[in-house]
């Protein structure tokens, strides 16, 4: 059991109070083709079964078009942005990559 299905079996004592939205194969999929790279496994299996529109995690992105081309100033395109701290501080994950579960931080 992932720790996501550990959260979704604690909800429903709180499941009126919670939004989640799971996104559909489709919309995580025109996500990846964005930046034609694939998300980490970890975070499409959060998109699939949380997804965007969430109140489970405050300051992650919560509609597709906040994923963002960071390559004009990050030095690497391996990264990209999936949340922030409601400033200019951006929170990034490795694509791609299911082992790196570090969350980075760009200020």
């Amino acid at each position: 059991m992932t720790v996501i299905d550990q959260i979704l079996e604690a909800l429903p004592p709180i499941q009126d109070k919670v939004v989640i939205h799971p996104l559909s194969p489709a919309e995580v999929d025109l996500i990846q083709a964005q930046f034609e790279q694939p998300l980490p496994p970890y975070y499409t299996e959060f998109l699939r079964k949380i997804g965007l529109k969430q109140d489970l995690v405050w300051g992650l992105n919560h509609k597709i078009s906040q994923f963002k081309d960071l390559g004009d100033f990050l030095p690497s395109n391996d990264y990209f942005q999936f949340g922030d701290n409601g400033g200019d501080d951006y929170w990034l994950l490795r694509f791609g990559d299911g082992e790196d579960r570090m969350v980075y931080a760009y200020e």
